[in-house]
């Protein structure tokens, strides 16, 4: 497990009910392989795209129990803003990869 984006705390108990699926300012996105986590560029509402994670959480109380479990937006550790697709897609792959993150091959359409 990638302890900069998902720690302990936040590690899921169970997988997500329903397959994952995106919102409508989603243009493509990858799964990251071994994780309940999605890399997505999107498109903001000024129209560039951005990247940012999904990823199923669990909600833990101080004690350390999971009181619930979510989808969760996680940003980026260094973002971009450009109105070049296929800028957003490979700085978002480079910043996966350098946080050690092994993503599906493909990027899926939304």
């Amino acid at each position: 497990m990638d302890q900069t984006l998902i720690n302990e705390f936040w590690a899921p108990e169970y997988a997500p009910p329903s397959p994952y699926a995106p919102d409508p300012d989603v243009v493509t996105w990858r799964h990251v392989e071994g994780l309940h986590v999605v890399l997505e560029v999107y498109r903001g509402a000024d129209s560039f795209h951005r990247f940012r994670y999904r990823a199923w959480v669990a909600w833990r109380d101080a004690g350390g129990t999971a009181r619930a479990h979510s989808w969760h937006f996680i940003g980026p550790d260094e973002g971009i803003i450009t109105d070049d697709l296929e800028a957003a897609c490979a700085t978002a792959t480079l910043q996966a990869v350098r946080r050690g993150l092994v993503l599906e091959p493909e990027w899926h359409a939304a």
